[in-house]
């Protein structure tokens, strides 16, 4: 398969609206398809004709993925640092360059002419928020029509506060890790909010578009496949959660 002309990696973490704007993106059927194909080899069909497992095979059924035929590559992959590891050094085994190579050396010969961009969400006292109801319902998106299962009663004692803070930590801490990773090589990102993809969602995507240099002016209605899943918990939870992280404060910040 021959080699995308170029490529982009969105870094996220969860509950930033990652999923939306790899659909937007995938929508315009120009940009590649961007979901997270960044899978461990062991669980990839990646042999050659000869039932082989390679490198080469490996990066074919990665662009085969990342592009649907395009000449363009998307990947949506945040920094998670344990997994990453195992899977890169798989990697270095099959292309036989020794495992304490930097992980770039594996990104730019999958991701050529590579851009970043770095989705964040501003508000991490609702991103925590979103992200443990998600964990205790299980519902991370709504699609076309679809409606929430659980009663109220489900999440009468699902609120909990340490498990908001270690999520609100987490979310601080890979989106650090992803603009960590770029200074460190010199790579510059372009960084998008959350709030700023809801409010103007086709602005936004025009935004991205230009800046991975896609020749597509965005026309017309978008038509989205995911909906909000944020309710009336999600702020009672808010506020709660924000007068706990405040809890002792001689000067509260909100």
């Amino acid at each position: 398969m021959k080699s995308p002309k170029q490529s982009y990696r969105i870094w996220h973490s969860a509950r930033v609206g990652s999923s939306l704007l790899c659909q937007l993106l995938e929508d315009t059927g120009v940009a590649g398809m961007p979901g997270e194909h960044f899978v461990k080899p062991s669980e990839l069909d990646f042999a050659d004709p000869n039932g082989n497992k390679t490198y080469a095979a490996y990066r074919n059924k990665f662009w085969e993925l990342t592009t649907g035929g395009q000449a363009v590559a998307g990947l949506k992959k945040g920094a998670h640092t344990a997994y990453d590891q195992v899977h890169l050094e798989e990697l270095f085994t099959l292309k036989g360059i020794p495992k304490e190579s930097d992980p770039d050396s594996i990104w730019q010969d999958l991701l050529p002419n590579c851009k970043h961009i770095i989705l964040i969400r501003n508000n991490k006292i609702r991103q925590a928020v979103s992200w443990w109801k998600a964990i205790q319902d299980d519902v991370w998106h709504l699609r076309g029509k679809e409606n929430y299962t659980k009663s109220k009663d489900f999440y009468e004692d699902k609120y909990d506060a340490a498990a908001l803070r270690h999520l609100y930590h987490e979310a601080v801490l890979r989106e650090a890790a992803a603009q960590d990773y770029l200074a460190q090589r010199g790579l510059s990102a372009l960084t998008i909010a959350y709030e700023d993809l809801i409010a103007h969602p086709k602005l936004v995507l025009q935004r991205v578009l230009d800046y991975i240099g896609i020749d597509y002016s965005v026309k017309g209605d978008l038509k989205f496949f995911y909906q909000k899943t944020a309710d009336e918990l999600n702020e009672e939870w808010t506020q709660r959660f924000r007068a706990d992280l405040q809890k002792g404060f001689e000067q509260k910040a909100w």
